[in-house]
């Protein structure tokens, strides 16, 4: 059960973590279902908090063509997309030429070539980051590791996928959560870009790590409980409850 508190939280605390980007007329688009927690927040509550504008997706297979008609400035996702767009440039490159494939995947080619040979891949035009700082290939934020039964499985983007994005000059952040924190617990600022971690805890969001390696969290975003499961509250907030006023930002 997550209430109006925790879902508020968690937007203050993206437009703390985005707001170095100088957040203005965005335009977000969505294609996961609103019943996942993520999309819930990050797609929909939080561009509402923004006044932004939002677009859902008719399905995964017209993602691309959506884009097109859409021009998002900022998208949220799971890793599944990445690892799929990847997949997709990486065979349109090979199409085209050997090198040109090569180029891209090691990150070595000029960026202009890069943009082209992804938009290529996605059948659209390359994007708007082609002719200034990237906006609108800017992600923010993946911030949790999808826990839908769809074949995504509860697991974290490959390093060497983000990397790939970072060099075709789209802004990859990649966080953590769990539908329990509403589900925003980390992410990685545009400032200071970590691929092979999911960065520090949003402001307001204290985490603890236990002996027994448990992820302890606190704060505003965490849920009032599982409904009509007391038993199951009683065993994830306990804990919790006990150590809250001792649960600190890792260092």
């Amino acid at each position: 059960m997550t209430s109006h508190r925790n879902i508020l939280a968690n937007c203050r605390g993206a437009h703390r973590l985005l707001e170095t980007l100088g957040l203005g007329d965005e335009v977000f688009l969505n294609f996961l279902p609103l019943s996942h927690s993520y999309e819930h927040t990050a797609g929909l509550m939080f561009p509402i908090s923004l006044g932004a504008e939002i677009y859902f997706a008719e399905g995964a297979e017209t993602l691309a063509a959506n884009m097109l008609e859409a021009r998002p400035t900022i998208m949220t996702a799971v890793p599944r997309l990445y690892e799929t767009l990847h997949r997709r440039i990486i065979s349109r490159g090979r199409a085209q030429g050997r090198s040109d494939a090569d180029d891209v995947r090691q990150g070595r080619g000029d960026r202009a070539k890069a943009v082209g040979v992804a938009g290529a891949a996605l059948r659209r035009a390359p994007p708007r980051s082609a002719a200034r700082p990237p906006r609108a290939g800017e992600i923010a934020p993946a911030l949790r590791r999808p826990a839908q039964g769809d074949g995504v499985g509860r697991r974290a983007a490959q390093p060497e996928i983000g990397s790939f994005f970072l060099a075709l000059g789209v802004r990859l952040l990649q966080g953590y959560g769990q539908t329990e924190a509403a589900p925003v617990i980390a992410c990685n600022s545009p400032t200071r870009i970590k691929i092979d971690t999911v960065g520090p805890p949003l402001d307001g969001v204290r985490v603890k790590i236990a002996d027994d390696g448990e992820i302890l969290v606190a704060g505003d975003n965490v849920m009032k409980g599982y409904w009509n499961d007391p038993e199951a509250t009683a065993r994830t907030l306990r804990r919790r409850l006990a150590q809250d006023r001792r649960c600190r930002p890792p260092r």
